[in-house]
């Protein structure tokens, strides 16, 4: 499916490096656009941009046109053991948010409910700073 999944390449310079993980990171991104890949329907392409937030974030947009998630199933995709799929466990999302937020990030979605479905994840672009004496 990995032509289904569309990247959209801007300049590198203009995104600053996020502070994190790269493979917890890359967890919550390989589950997003699977998600996207299996809810967009054949033939549809799954969009991946990735923006500056201002000068300390950078924001992930996994973008696909599919089923859309009704404005009440909204949050609750990222309680545990939530799923619409047959054989979902329901703890992708919520691990995926989980993840985001151990750095500093958020994990949203949008969607107009009925076709278009947008996760955005946002993250720092520096590390957190520790308090003096405090251990990672």
């Amino acid at each position: 499916d990995v032509e289904r999944a569309g990247q959209e390449r801007g300049d590198p310079d203009a995104v600053p490096p996020v502070w994190g993980d790269p493979f917890r990171l890359a967890e919550v991104f390989t589950n997003l656009i699977q998600n996207a890949l299996e809810a967009a329907p054949e033939g549809a392409t799954v969009r991946v941009r990735v923006e500056s937030h201002g000068d300390e974030h950078v924001r992930v947009l996994v973008e696909n046109a599919g089923v859309g998630i009704p404005t009440e199933m909204q949050e609750r995709i990222f309680h545990p053991f939530f799923t619409t799929k047959a054989r979902g466990t329901g703890l992708g999302l919520p691990i995926a948010r989980q993840i985001v937020e151990a750095h500093r990030g958020t994990l949203n979605v949008e969607s107009d409910g009925r076709s278009e479905t947008t996760f955005v994840v946002e993250l720092p672009t520096t590390a957190p700073v520790m308090a003096a004496g405090a251990r990672p």
